[in-house]
C-alpha cells in the first residue's frame, strides 16, 4: 500500500484515469517526462495530465496504434522484459534518448505484461 498527502486523480473515472502523488511538485518544473504504458485508445489521463502539467512530454506506448496528437507522443510498442520482440523500460528511454533524463511520472496498465515489465524495471 502507497499514500501520499496530495494525491490527485487524472483522468476519468473508472480504468482510464489514475492517481498522481503531488502533481503540484510537477508544475514547478521547466520541463518533465511522462510515460504512459498502455491505453487501449482512451486519453483522458494523458489529457488532464496535459491541462496540468504542459511543460511535460508525454509518451504514450501501446501495442495497438492509436492517435493522440497534440497531447503526447505515441508509439506502437509491445511492453515486457524484452524477449520475445517486447521492450523494457531501458530499452524505450535508450530509444527515444531519454537516458539522460528523469522520468517523473511512469503510469502503467498493460493488461498483466507489467508482471514481465516490473522484473526488469526493479
Amino acid at each position: 500500500t502507497f499514500s501520499c498527502r496530495f494525491e490527485q486523480r487524472l483522468g476519468i473515472n473508472g480504468d482510464g484515469g489514475k492517481w498522481i502523488c503531488d502533481v503540484y511538485r510537477l508544475k514547478k518544473l521547466k520541463s518533465c517526462l511522462i510515460y504512459s504504458l498502455g491505453s487501449n485508445g482512451e486519453f483522458s489521463f494523458e489529457n488532464e495530465t496535459k491541462r496540468f502539467l504542459p511543460n511535460c512530454d508525454i509518451h504514450t506506448f501501446d501495442v495497438k496504434v492509436f492517435n493522440c496528437t497534440n497531447i503526447c507522443t505515441f508509439h506502437q510498442v509491445k511492453i515486457g522484459d524484452g524477449i520475445n520482440e517486447t521492450k523494457t523500460l531501458r530499452m524505450l528511454m535508450s530509444d527515444f534518448n531519454h537516458t539522460q533524463r528523469s522520468l517523473d511520472i511512469l503510469k502503467i496498465d498493460v493488461e498483466g505484461s507489467e508482471y514481465e515489465f516490473f522484473d526488469e524495471l526493479f
